[in-house]
């Protein structure tokens, strides 16, 4: 038997628009919070690409970037919990695009 995910934070739109800076850069992906500070100098588009949308909601664009590129292996770090207005991405779901 598989245990149950644990439960994630839940942080508003307001907190993640707190996390708008180079040192500190949060965004959110569909529904889910995630610290992309360390990986800023990563991105292949450069750190001006993602930091453009610190603090802000991203899945739109990041759906059609994903959508673009034949390559879909982008491996994100792990979130930080979920956005509060927006219901909790199931562990199936996660297990999907995981893969």
């Amino acid at each position: 038997m598989v245990p149950p995910p644990p439960q994630l934070p839940c942080f508003t739109r307001e907190e993640v628009a707190q996390h708008k800076k180079f040192k500190d850069c949060w965004v959110i992906l569909h529904g889910e919070v995630y610290n992309v500070t360390e990986w800023l100098a990563k991105h292949p588009g450069g750190a001006t690409v993602l930091f453009h949308y610190a603090g802000q909601d991203a899945s739109v664009r990041y759906a059609r970037m994903k959508k673009r590129k034949k390559n879909n292996c982008i491996v994100l770090p792990p979130s930080l919990g979920v956005q509060r207005s927006i219901r909790v991405v199931t562990a199936a779901r996660r297990l999907a695009t995981a893969k």
